[in-house]
């Protein structure tokens, strides 16, 4: 954890500077795999708790894994943020648009990245920031897609803000959905970090 330095007078113990743990993993990460459904779900998440949230400050949350399917479906990942516990009901800050992928492939390697900005505070505050998907394995398309090589597709989006009320619990979510339930159909999250970064 990055030091914090404070005037002698300063109350380290208020519950903002416990909260903001500057530079830390502030929450567990776990394994997630998303197969046999069609249905959007959650594969990493970072709260946000309530009354933290200062103007300028910054969260990350980043995720990393694999994904294998039979035929060709559809993959579409989404960054969600709002005060339901339950990702797909919040709004969608950024998507990746449906990815069309190869046909029959494996161990394809993805990596997801957000950073959160928070622009206002109180209850008509708003968050806003940069979403990153990069990807093996998807067939190219147009605009927000760029090419790097041969297999390998970024997708960037987050371009307006969500308004929230952050005198009240958020939730920044990661979330992915096949457009075919399939047991070959498979999304697997390794692991994930989140971050206070300011």
């Amino acid at each position: 954890m990055a030091a914090v330095d404070w005037n002698s007078g300063d109350d380290i113990t208020s519950t903002k500077l416990q909260a903001m743990e500057v530079g830390h993993l502030t929450e567990p990460s776990f394994a997630t795999s998303i197969n046999t459904t069609a249905s959007e779900l959650e594969f990493a998440e970072l709260t946000i708790p309530a009354n933290i949230a200062e103007v300028g400050m910054i969260w990350r949350l980043t995720a990393w894994g694999a994904w294998a399917n039979t035929g060709t479906p559809t993959l579409t990942v989404r960054l969600r943020v709002g005060p339901n516990a339950l990702a797909s009901a919040n709004t969608q800050q950024a998507q990746t648009g449906a990815l069309a992928t190869q046909s029959g492939v494996t161990n394809r390697l993805w990596i997801a990245e957000t950073l959160i900005v928070a622009e206002s505070i109180g209850v008509a505050g708003a968050l806003n920031g940069p979403f990153k998907f990069k990807t093996a394995g998807v067939l190219a398309g147009s605009a927000p897609f760029i090419n790097d090589a041969a297999e390998i597709t970024t997708v960037m989006d987050g371009t307006a803000s969500t308004t929230v009320d952050t005198t009240a619990a958020n939730y920044i979510s990661l979330t992915a959905q096949w457009s075919a339930s399939s047991s070959s159909n498979i999304y697997l999250s390794n692991d994930f970090i989140s971050e206070n970064l300011v």
